[in-house]
């Protein structure tokens, strides 16, 4: 597996546990306003995380086939 492959996997699952660490904050805290804006900007970084990383990869993939 390429580097690059690597890179993304580890990324996602680095995002998974942020996610589920985030998830597991609101329900100790029983929802309160700061553990779920918390979970959501966790679930944003996330989500802009793996958008910028699979663009990446698709660029530098989309290179190589040119």
């Amino acid at each position: 597996m390429t580097d690059s492959k690597k890179f993304l996997i580890l990324s996602l699952i680095t995002s998974l546990i942020y996610v589920a660490l985030g998830l597991a904050l609101m329900l100790i805290k029983k929802l309160d306003t700061v553990s779920v804006v918390l979970f959501a900007l966790i679930i944003l970084v996330a989500i802009v995380s793996s958008t910028l990383c699979w663009k990446i990869m698709h660029d530098q993939n989309k290179g190589k086939a040119e």
